[in-house]
């Protein structure tokens, strides 16, 4: 039968053995100007990493000339978000206007009747 183990009668650990390698940094003080440039380094090491990570550079992004999200300017609120969606809904309503006037057109012409001059389009 096992005896119980209470806090006057412990099991005995073995404890682990220590090579005396030492692996931690035992500089000590390290002036802040020496800190800062360490960050400022390690910023630069992480920028360039994460740019490796893209296929295009930075002068091929200026290329493409995309608009920035106008939600995430400050000042962008719901009346400015009604002005946008209007804005879109009358561009989309207009260009299937158009699509819709020159499919007839299209028709009218391929049946053979004759289009007024302000109704033809090129």
């Amino acid at each position: 039968m096992e005896k119980f183990k209470t806090q006057y009668d412990k099991n005995d650990i073995v404890k682990e053995k220590n090579s005396g390698e030492i692996i931690t940094e035992q500089a000590g003080y390290i002036p802040s100007q020496i800190q800062i440039e360490n960050m400022i380094l390690a910023g630069q090491r992480l920028d360039n990493y994460r740019k490796e990570q893209f296929d295009l550079n930075d002068e091929d992004f200026d290329e493409f000339d995309v608009e920035m999200d106008p939600t995430r300017n400050g000042n962008y609120d719901l009346a400015d978000a009604f002005k946008d969606q209007q804005k879109v809904s009358n561009s989309l309503k207009k260009q299937a206007a158009d699509a819709a006037a020159k499919s007839e057109a299209a028709s009218k012409e391929a049946s053979g009747e004759k289009l007024p001059e302000a109704e033809k389009q090129d």
